[in-house]
């Protein structure tokens, strides 16, 4: 008999993370196993529309795991108001399927398009569209990223 792997299966850095809903990417160089969350996030589940492509070609999703003891009433209705308190969870890390380079590229576009000043910072809005529209890899997206990232003369 073989012996099963304990390890959790994770995405592999760097990996885009997209938000459909919110329209939104960011890079990230690391994997988390563990995180620092709010109530409120854990109550909303934030974290449910978030696609992770890695850098092997795969899709992922996450979910923050729930504590073991739920909020009351009043602990809910606090962390809509006033009273959000940050705990530390654990991260479960779920493969959903391989993807095209074109769905990535989509996700970039879509939160171009999308953005308030925050992927245009420091670059013209159409320039960058111009530059993922013309990517052909992961790295590219990757250079462009970077390149947008950086301070220019605008």
């Amino acid at each position: 008999m073989e012996p099963t792997s304990t390890m959790p299966q994770l995405p592999t850095a760097p990996y885009f993370q997209s938000s459909p809903k919110e329209h939104s990417i960011d890079l990230c160089d690391t994997v988390p196993t563990r995180e620092h969350v709010s109530r409120l996030a854990l109550l909303d589940g934030f974290d449910l529309d978030s696609i992770v492509y890695d850098s092997k070609g795969l899709a992922w999703s996450f979910r923050f795991e729930q504590p073991a003891v739920r909020p009351s009433v009043l602990g809910r209705l606090l962390a809509h108001t006033v009273y959000n308190p940050v705990r530390e969870v654990a991260v479960s890390w779920s493969p959903l399927r391989d993807y095209s380079f074109a769905e990535l590229r989509d996700a970039y576009l879509d939160a171009v398009a999308h953005d308030d000043d925050v992927l245009t910072q420091f670059v013209e809005q159409s320039e960058l569209r111009q530059r993922i529209q013309e990517s052909h890899s992961f790295e590219d997206l990757i250079k462009i990223w970077q390149w947008m990232c950086t301070e220019h003369d605008i």
